[in-house]
């Protein structure tokens, strides 16, 4: 069991780190209008190996406190909610939520080094890092994880900028190139797990999340759009304002009105919230992808007999076999969705199906 940090001297506790050690300036009084932009970089190094470094702590955790009890099914939930709520109650934090981050530093050390290594280096940070480790999740014990560890890390050590979105597209395509059942995988997983929850925000105001299909959004935001902007332009509120007031009247079935105090000289035409039509709410959504993809996959008895023959072959009394999936060499296929990014081939034909759907042939 880890040990309270009780009875450490608050001077201790609060006392100023040597920045001198990290390479940054202990005041910036004498750094010129140029070099601060270096502080600034060699900042964002510096913030990136203290991630490592705490994650690195976290995966030693996992390995000596809960790894020893992974093959009892009682007793690793046991350590694991033992460690988590030693490390919860010294930072303040949920114990669920350290649950899950024991989680992701283990996986991140075991099954992608390479990329540990580039948050070491400075190479990409902390919030680079938790996108990495959600979209390889299903990595983890995968022969095949060492390519992939590899070929992100190489990814990530070209030059050039990484927004979350492009992170997430790289690590699909990725992951996808070695599994594409993995990428289906996850995509099943997260639409079952779709829901609707509210929590409280300060000063009288609450907020409202949906997670729900990409398409189911675009769908929604514009019909919340329509409604909003059929106000005259007199209508004083900000557009987000008018979009949460849109939201409330399409959920609650009430009139949305324009609030201007023009009176009979209003010339909006705002319609009642159930009759906001598909005409007045137009979405367009584009999806790259080959033709094959469209076509349903051929089923994968084979694969699969295949899987459990080589199971049955297996020396039991040998080291456990490496972690497979049974899926045939012809796969499902993949998409790009513009504004979204990779998406398999199942959620594909999932959209090539729906109503209104338009499908065209791109020639070069």
């Amino acid at each position: 069991m880890l040990v309270h940090w009780e009875g450490v001297p608050m001077s201790l506790v609060g006392s100023d780190p040597d920045l001198s050690v990290l390479g940054l300036p202990e005041s910036l009084d004498e750094v010129d209008a140029a070099g601060l932009g270096e502080v600034v970089v060699q900042a964002r190094r510096a913030g990136a190996l203290m991630e490592w470094h705490r994650l690195r702590a976290m995966a030693e955790v996992f390995e000596r406190l809960v790894a020893p009890f992974m093959d009892s099914d009682q007793r690793v939930y046991d350590a694991h909610a033992r460690a988590a709520n030693e490390i919860a109650m010294m930072v303040g934090r949920s114990q669920a939520g350290v649950e899950t981050e024991l989680m992701d530093a283990a996986h991140l050390f075991a099954g992608l080094p390479h990329v540990a290594q580039c948050l070491h280096d400075g190479v990409i940070g902390g919030g680079h890092i938790r996108t990495v480790i959600a979209r390889t999740a299903l990595v983890g014990g995968q022969e095949y994880a060492p390519l992939v560890d590899q070929e992100l890390a190489d990814a990530l050590r070209r030059q050039g900028s990484w927004s979350l979105q492009r992170l997430r597209d790289v690590c699909d395509r990725i992951v996808f190139r070695h599994d594409p059942a993995a990428v289906r995988e996850r995509r099943k997983a997260a639409e079952e797990g779709r829901r609707v929850w509210a929590e409280n925000a300060t000063d009288g105001m609450a907020i409202l999340h949906a997670s729900m299909t990409a398409e189911n959004v675009r769908v929604a935001a514009a019909r919340i759009d329509a409604l909003a902007s059929s106000v005259c332009e007199s209508d004083p509120r900000r557009d987000g304002a008018r979009r949460s007031d849109a939201v409330f009247a399409l959920l609650s079935g009430e009139l949305f009105e324009c609030q201007c105090d023009r009176g009979d000289d209003c010339d909006a035409t705002v319609p009642a919230p159930a009759m906001v039509q598909a005409t007045e709410a137009q979405v367009i959504i584009h999806v790259i992808t080959e033709a094959a993809t469209l076509e349903e996959p051929e089923p994968e008895p084979e694969a699969a007999e295949a899987a459990v023959a080589e199971s049955d072959s297996v020396d039991k009394s040998g080291p456990e076999p490496t972690t497979k999936r049974a899926y045939s060499p012809r796969h499902s296929g993949v998409g790009f969705m513009d504004g979204y990014g990779v998406i398999s081939g199942d959620y594909v034909r999932e959209l090539a199906q729906r109503t209104g759907a338009v499908i065209r042939a791109l020639r070069s």
